[in-house]
């Protein structure tokens, strides 16, 4: 169940009813949980045609341990369900490699040069699930688009504060449903991270609601 609290720095949904060109240029964010899921979060995130190889991993503490890859590309990706696993999907964990790593490795030109938040990937997903929606799903929806608020993304440092628990979903105290992402950004060139060992720079970490669930938020069955 939403557990209701204060809402803090939420910000409104915007742009339902069109998906920008510039939007559509970065690639498609899924409407259905799938095996290939980060595969393409990682082309939205950091705007490349580049398709990666896809790892899912069986359990979150397999997830936890492993790296994304920049050649060949490879991001990595865990599912967590409701109702200990036999649920709806509700949290998609993603990770996957750096706009700046990228055309690093690849050449200038093979990313955008700049990487979406998490944040974004919930709003595109929001969108998505409603333009799927049929008519009659719209008009029975509890929630309409515009009032599905999305708050600003939990960021971390390290990967230890990535893989906490988290308050991804709650009804704030404007009545409204919010939703809130996980994120963190090493980004190649950032001289914070320079004396890391390699594997841990470059990295794009996101933790983002499942449009299964999005879908069930819209319907009000949570």
């Amino acid at each position: 169940m939403i557990r209701v609290v204060a809402s803090l720095g939420a910000l409104l949904l915007y742009g339902i009813g069109t998906i920008a060109a510039a939007d559509m240029a970065r690639g498609t964010v899924p409407l259905v949980t799938s095996d290939a899921y980060c595969r393409d979060i990682q082309q939205v995130l950091a705007g490349t045609t580049l398709v990666a190889k896809n790892t899912v991993q069986p359990t979150f503490d397999a997830f936890v341990k492993s790296k994304p890859q920049i050649d060949p590309l490879e991001t990595q990706q865990f599912v967590e369900r409701r109702d200990g696993g036999r649920g709806i999907p509700v949290l998609i964990a993603c990770k996957t490699k750096s706009a700046d790593h990228i055309n690093a490795h690849f050449g200038a030109g093979n990313a955008r040069g700049d990487d979406y938040t998490c944040r974004e990937i919930n709003r595109r997903t929001v969108q998505g699930v409603w333009a799927a929606m049929s008519a009659d799903e719209r008009r029975a929806a509890k929630w309409a688009p515009h009032r599905i608020m999305l708050d600003a993304d939990d960021v971390g440092f390290m990967g230890k504060e990535f893989i906490k628990p988290f308050e991804f979903a709650y009804v704030g105290a404007d009545g409204a449903p919010h939703l809130r992402a996980k994120a963190q950004l090493a980004l190649w060139d950032d001289w914070r991270w320079k004396l890391m060992p390699e594997r841990f720079r470059g990295t794009h970490y996101c933790r983002t609601v499942a449009p299964e669930y999005v879908r069930a938020v819209f319907s009000g069955a949570l």
